[in-house]
């Protein structure tokens, strides 16, 4: 977890190109360990991640719609987390269904864990 450390002094300290290579390299470091974790790769929940992270980047706010099956509870949770660290400020995820709200709260606790 130390590179968690290293994407926050990153932020700090470097101009805006450096904090989005940072961030996007955080973000395919988690993804690179979903073997590991037992998940499987999605390319679709990747470029949902990277979406969101150029938006924070960029300062804008991201509206997505993915459809069933893309993996949209680790989608949101991986960069947000990684934005969180940066920004140490809290990020809302806000869902139009119960369901992708329990779903994303119970791999928040599995994220945590693993």
């Amino acid at each position: 977890m130390n590179w968690l450390n290293e994407l926050y002094t990153s932020q700090k300290r470097e101009p805006k190109k450096d904090l989005e290579r940072s961030l996007v390299e955080a973000i395919f470091r988690v993804y690179d360990r979903f073997p590991r974790m037992g998940l499987r790769e999605r390319v679709g929940q990747q470029d949902m991640s990277l979406d969101i992270a150029d938006a924070y980047i960029n300062g804008r706010n991201a509206m997505i719609e993915a459809g069933v099956g893309i993996g949209k509870s680790f989608g949101y949770l991986i960069p947000g987390l990684l934005i969180n660290q940066v920004s140490r400020q809290p990020i809302i995820i806000a869902t139009s269904s119960i369901q992708l709200s329990e779903q994303i709260h119970k791999d928040l606790r599995a994220s945590a864990a693993g």
